[in-house]
C-alpha cells in the first residue's frame, strides 16, 4: 500500500509493509519503526513463536551448563534462596518467581533500559540492559559474583537471549513468554528434584 504526501512542494512516497513505514524521500529510503501495541501482541503468533522457542532454548543452555559446565558441584547463591523459597511456599513462589519477576524484570531491562538505550547505540543497549540484568542476579554484590564467576556468563548470554527475542519484533511479550517459560521450569525442577 502507498500514499503520497506533499511537504513544501516535495513529494514524499510512503509504503506501509508488515506494521513497518518505508519512507522514500529524495531517493533516500529509511525504515521507521512501527512496533506493534502491547494488546496486538496477544493476537499475533510470531510473537509467541518466538517466546517459545527463545524458552525452549533458555531452558537447553540451562540443561547444557547443568550437565557439561557445572557437573552439578558448584554453589549457586541465587539458586540456593530460590530452592529456600519454593519449600516455604511452593504456590507463592511459584506465582512470584515464575510470572510476577519475569513480567517486572522484562518491563524494567528489556522494554525500558534496553528500549530507550537503543534509540542511541544497539552495542550499548546490549551491552548495558544485559550486565544490569546478570548483576541483577548477584544482587548487584562483587563479591557474589567474583566468589561465584563461573554463573555470570551464563546469566549474560540467557540475558542476551532474553534482549534478541525483545528486539526482534520490539515485542515485550515474547520475552515475557520466554523468561516465564525458563522460570516456570526451573520451579518445577525444585519441586520435583531438588525437594
Amino acid at each position: 500500500m502507498e500514499f503520497l504526501k506533499t511537504y513544501n512542494d516535495n513529494v514524499t512516497v510512503i509504503e506501509v509493509k508488515d506494521n513497518n513505514v518505508l519512507m522514500d524521500s529524495d531517493k533516500k529510503i529509511e525504515k521507521v519503526e512501527n512496533p506493534i501495541s502491547f494488546k496486538e501482541q496477544f493476537i499475533n503468533k510470531r510473537v509467541y513463536a518466538v517466546g517459545v522457542s527463545t524458552g525452549i532454548s533458555m531452558i537447553g543452555f540451562n540443561l547444557f551448563c547443568s550437565f557439561f559446565v557445572l557437573n552439578n558441584t558448584s554453589e549457586n547463591k541465587n539458586q540456593n534462596s530460590i530452592i529456600e523459597y519454593v519449600k516455604r511456599s511452593p504456590v507463592m513462589m511459584t506465582l512470584v518467581i515464575g510470572l510476577i519477576s519475569p513480567v517486572l524484570e522484562e518491563f524494567v531491562f528489556r522494554r525500558l533500559i534496553f528500549g530507550y538505550l537503543r534509540k542511541y547505540s544497539a552495542v550499548l543497549a546490549y551491552s548495558f540492559s544485559c550486565l544490569l540484568f546478570t548483576l541483577s542476579h548477584f544482587g548487584f554484590s562483587y563479591h557474589l559474583v567474583h566468589d561465584e564467576l563461573i554463573y555470570f556468563p551464563i546469566y549474560l548470554f540467557l540475558s542476551i537471549q532474553l534482549t534478541v527475542a525483545y528486539d526482534i519484533d520490539k515485542c515485550i511479550l515474547a520475552s515475557i513468554i520466554a523468561h516465564i517459560i525458563n522460570n516456570i521450569l526451573s520451579i518445577i525442577e525444585i519441586i520435583f528434584i531438588v525437594l
